[in-house]
């Protein structure tokens, strides 16, 4: 492999795992599978993602590294920026997803303080009704 292409490769590599990393998450997010069926569609997505890159790339994933290794590319500028970038698009990925389970879970916490609200207010408005017809019946007996 030549400079250019371990450079092309890694790119596609982190690619394919930000992309791999979407996808799960939106999977165990909003599929509510077993976790069984989990790992398995992420094995299968594993094996797409190798074939992928072994189609468009002409070699497998696993050659890549020994091939950063003989070319000394392992400290490269460019590799280290892939590599940060994709980090960085990850944690704004994950931060963004965390922001908003935080705030659905305040939501879903301010409607149930609502219901519970509205709730107790007919538990107090049926008690006050029950005294008023109670003291109607008294009233009405005397």
């Amino acid at each position: 492999m030549t400079r250019d292409e371990v450079i092309s490769a890694v790119n596609k590599l982190e690619l394919a795992k930000f992309e791999a990393q979407q996808k799960m998450y939106y999977l165990v997010r909003h599929q509510k599978l077993n976790p069984q069926v989990i790992n398995n569609v992420i094995k299968k997505e594993e094996l797409k993602a190798g074939d992928k890159f072994f189609l468009e790339m002409g070699y497998e994933e696993c050659d890549v590294e020994p091939n950063m290794r003989k070319l000394g590319l392992l400290e490269d500028p460019e590799i280290k920026e892939i590599i940060t970038t994709f980090e960085e698009k990850s944690k704004n990925f994950l931060d963004t997803k965390k922001m908003e389970t935080e705030n659905m879970y305040r939501e879903i916490v301010k409607r149930r303080s609502q219901v519970e609200l509205q709730r107790d207010a007919a538990i107090k408005e049926q008690a006050v009704e029950a005294v008023t017809e109670e003291t109607k019946k008294e009233e009405n007996t005397e």
